[in-house]
């Protein structure tokens, strides 16, 4: 009668459990991917408290003792930002596994021009390792939303303009294109999340007291 029994069930089981690997598959696959699985043992060894930025510390003041970061309160984005001395990619691979990064031929926030910050995304049910789901959000920023970037002890605001879809050659152009004759800041990141296909790319001008 067991054996009967377990003769019936196991495969039932085998069925019902390859439905639902199937049915939430994107939600599941990335444990499939070793490459994916190396990324969340490094970031459980290697993780860094997140920063705490000054909450009484108004747009354009000093911020002494603060982190340079990025925070977008309608995101819920909060994140190290760094400032590689070099654009090689192979550098900005492994800053962008620290956080965000400030373009190094872009202008510093806060000064006359464009400032450019690069950040990576994932796709859903992509598991939050190091910073990979930072911009994953970044088509959802409406115009008027704030982003907050400290910046070598100052707080930088910035008010969203709006979030195109570009191809890569139309985002290298912006990037050759001459500086504007404004505070202006570009937030990329890849489109559709994960994929370098396209770009999200955010445009946002410094709010002035």
């Amino acid at each position: 009668m067991d054996n009967r029994w377990s003769y019936f069930v196991l495969p039932f089981l085998a069925v019902f459990i390859f439905s639902l690997l199937i049915i939430n598959w994107s939600e599941v696959s990335w444990v499939f991917d070793w490459q994916i699985v190396r990324r969340v043992t490094e970031d459980v060894v290697s993780r860094e408290p997140e920063p705490v930025p000054d909450e009484e510390t108004e747009l354009g003041q000093e911020a002494v003792g603060q982190t340079d970061q990025i925070r977008i309160p309608s995101l819920g984005v909060e994140a190290p930002l760094r400032s590689p001395a070099s654009s090689d990619l192979n550098i900005l691979a492994e800053e962008l596994d620290r956080g965000v990064v400030l373009y190094p031929e872009s202008v510093p926030p806060g000064e006359l021009g464009r400032s450019v910050i690069l950040g990576h995304s994932a796709p859903p049910g992509y598991p939050d390792i190091k910073f990979d789901r930072v911009f994953s959000d970044l088509g959802d920023l409406a115009a008027g939303d704030v982003i907050e970037v400290y910046y070598q002890e100052r707080l930088f605001g910035y008010v969203a303009e709006k979030v195109e879809t570009m191809s890569v050659e139309e985002y290298g152009h912006l990037l050759l294109e001459p500086a504007p004759d404004d505070y202006t800041l570009i937030i990329s990141t890849c489109y559709p999340p994960g994929r370098n296909w396209q770009r999200w790319v955010a445009t946002a001008h410094l709010l002035t007291e």
